[in-house]
């Protein structure tokens, strides 16, 4: 998720800063969603509800112990010792991968759960390949 909410750094002042998902769907450049996790889509719900992250004056950050707490109170949840430091956990990989995801060519760290690796691998080069040609005819 976080590599397509990331805001490739191009080094143009003048052009746009839209996250890799907007540059996407205006460029309509096909992409693969992330796969949905089997198991705790509760916690996955919760991460989303609580705003993933937490604005700073330096940008986004992760999510405190005291911002779970608040956000647990206000939504009517009793969260487990667990559930706060996943959830934690779950923020500050965010913050880390979309920081890691802002080269413009920084490939999609998952792949689409069809069919076998190699074939997926080049489909993911293939793409790849084609957003970058497409990211590049920006006038």
């Amino acid at each position: 998720m976080a590599w397509l909410h990331a805001v490739p750094d191009y080094g143009e002042k003048d052009r746009p800063r839209l996250s890799r998902r907007a540059e996407f769907k205006a460029f309509k450049v096909d992409f693969d969603e992330p796969p949905e996790p089997d198991a705790a889509q509760y916690l996955i719900h919760w991460f989303f509800e609580s705003g993933m992250v937490m604005a700073t004056g330096a940008g986004a950050a992760p999510l405190t112990w005291q911002e779970l707490e608040a956000y647990g109170r206000s939504a009517g949840l009793e969260l487990t010792g667990w559930e706060r430091s996943t959830l934690m956990e779950m923020s500050r990989t965010y913050c880390e991968a979309r920081d890691r995801f802002r080269k413009p060519a920084s490939p999609p760290p998952y792949f689409p759960l069809d069919g076998n690796l190699a074939k997926q691998r080049m489909k993911r080069a293939e793409r790849q390949a084609q957003r970058e040609a497409r990211l590049k005819t920006y006038p």
